[in-house]
């Protein structure tokens, strides 16, 4: 195990963790399962998204302190676009500009 003036320290090989203040073991658990079950999504404050499960593909958004915003995928040929400050993204097609091309030749 590694020093530890405060804090925790804890074995991988031995499933031990010890409890460090002013370098000195505190408490001792053995058999410590390195494992987390939550019975409700993590709040952002916490750290987590705020929701507990996440659709495949769908692109996230922050939502300030509340849980995340998934937008929703769009068909082929759109883009991402920003709404401007405030605004939650979505998929528009393309406009305005110039279409350029190119061609390859082989010899």
């Amino acid at each position: 195990m590694t020093t530890v003036r405060r804090g925790f320290r804890y074995d991988r090989g031995t499933s031990k963790l010890e409890v460090v203040v002013d370098g000195k073991v505190v408490a001792k658990f053995n058999d410590i399962s390195p494992s987390l079950s939550l019975t409700d999504p993590l709040p952002v404050g916490s750290g987590g998204t705020g929701v507990a499960t996440l659709t495949n593909h769908y692109v996230l958004v922050g939502s300030d302190t509340g849980a995340i915003t998934p937008v929703t995928p769009s068909t082929a040929d759109l883009v991402l676009t920003s709404n401007g400050t405030g605004s939650d993204p979505s998929f528009k097609a393309i406009t305005g500009g110039t279409s350029r091309g190119f061609a390859l030749f082989a010899a």
